[in-house]
């Protein structure tokens, strides 16, 4: 027979030592019908348990720890620590520090009203080690058990062969060194209205834009030595994809898609067909369009037609307003985010489709207006959460970041993570890019 003395306590907090010796529900005893099961220990009143061998029931009266796990390990420079409820608690109190007897405490905080506490500015490739105890009837519990997790290792340098391409209304295309944020090359004078796009191995620099005298956006090819405009056609404001085999470049803008030869900008194929934005396939000659029934229209390059459609059957969709789409650098995953529900913050679901099966495989809540990154080591995607124009939409100034080996998703990165930051009203997260070797992220 066991009991609580003074607080309810659900079945699923209390352990035994040893562990997994409880063989049987918990009973309780009703007057008007007899013995029958229970979820919940209450103070006043006994309970039948069978038990394989002697041992001690642990009701908890201390937290549980539940992230960073124990023994992580790469683990950010920004942490959030998280864990479980402790049912009498009414604050609580976490110590962080570099040894595991707590003599050199980085972080101390007994004025907690929630089960989270965030840490930034952490050290590369350092050991922590952190605990938390809870506030109960004018007494502190005890300590959780203690943690371990190692921070990631400080990444090389980017190689001196890439460069950050940004756009600015006011200065134009700007290349900066990647490691030091210092400008290497510019291209001025034009009024960027969009993404660029680069060649690589071509030396041309696609980007749609205009000077400052026009009113019409153009699609701009630029030769990146001599800074000389080789090959200008007025366009549609969306950005220009090109297909796997770099013969065409591809826009879509509302009922219009449109094929362009790469190096002449003559009209290869225009038709009107209803699809909204669009990604290639890096190792197939198909693109990746929204459609309007809720799923994934398949167009063949090659010829030119519709190939196949890909549906995304979730009944839990109250609405259907496409966001964003990428593709893994191997071509098997298509990412997408989408404005499914204007009710909650998290008004927008991010969805995972496997092309090898044509079929979801993951779903995620996501801002309304989640702009997509993914990693080219293939192992993560990055989710920003962008400002709106119309101010209907409130971000909170994160990153969420999807694991493609185990289809979790976490919140990465806050702005308020850093030193010195003050964030003015709702900060955004425009835009995220990976650098070539995945090790770095630059949140715009």
């Amino acid at each position: 027979m066991i009991g609580s003395v003074h607080k309810i306590i659900p079945k699923h907090f209390i352990s035994t030592q040893p562990e997994e010796i409880i063989l049987s529900p918990y009973y309780r005893y009703n007057p008007s019908v007899g013995y029958e099961i229970t979820d919940t220990i209450k103070p006043g009143e006994g309970y039948w348990v069978k038990c394989s061998s002697p041992g001690t029931v642990i009701f908890p009266f201390r937290p549980n720890l539940i992230s960073p796990e124990n023994n992580a390990a790469n683990t950010p420079q920004a942490i959030i620590f998280t864990w479980q409820s402790l049912i009498c608690a009414i604050s609580y109190h976490i110590q962080v520090a570099t040894d595991s007897l707590f003599n050199n405490i980085i972080l101390e905080d007994s004025t907690l009203s929630v089960t989270s506490k965030d840490l930034c500015n952490l050290g590369y490739a350092n050991s922590y080690y952190w605990r938390v105890r809870g506030y109960c009837d004018n007494a502190w519990s005890r300590w959780s058990v203690v943690w371990k997790f190692q921070t990631l290792q400080q990444p090389d340098p980017i190689s001196d062969e890439y460069a950050l391409f940004t756009l600015n209304n006011e200065f134009g295309l700007r290349l900066l060194d990647p490691n030091r944020l210092v400008l290497l090359d510019s291209l001025s004078g034009y009024f960027p209205s969009s993404t660029l796009e680069f060649s690589s191995g071509d030396s041309i620099w696609y980007m749609i834009s205009r000077t400052v005298e026009e009113e019409i956006d153009s699609l701009i090819a630029v030769d990146s030595v001599t800074k000389e405009v080789l090959l200008r056609r007025e366009s549609y404001p969306t950005r220009w994809v090109m297909d796997k085999d770099k013969r065409y470049l591809i826009n879509q803008f509302y009922d219009t898609l449109t094929f362009i030869d790469r190096l002449t900008f003559q009209l290869v194929k225009k038709e009107n067909i209803s699809m909204g934005g669009s990604i290639p396939s890096p190792i197939r000659s198909e693109l990746y369009c929204f459609n309007a029934n809720r799923g994934i229209t398949v167009y063949d390059i090659d010829s030119f037609k519709v190939d196949r459609h890909i549906p995304i059957n979730d009944n839990s969709i109250v609405a259907w307003h496409p966001r964003d789409l990428n593709i893994s650098h191997d071509g098997r995953y298509l990412y997408l985010t989408v404005s499914t529900n204007y009710s909650l913050r998290y008004q927008g679901t991010f969805y995972v489709i496997d092309l090898l099966k044509d079929s979801v495989i993951s779903k995620n809540p996501c801002g309304r207006l989640a702009r997509i990154s993914v990693s080219p080591d293939g192992n993560f995607v990055y989710l920003s959460d962008p400002l709106p124009i119309s101010g209907d939409y409130i971000p909170i100034g994160e990153v969420l970041r999807y694991n493609v080996n185990t289809c979790g998703m976490e919140i990465y990165l806050k702005l308020n993570y850093f030193p010195g930051i003050t964030i003015p009203g709702n900060q955004g997260t425009r835009r995220v890019i990976v650098s070539p070797d995945s090790r770095s992220i630059f949140v715009l």
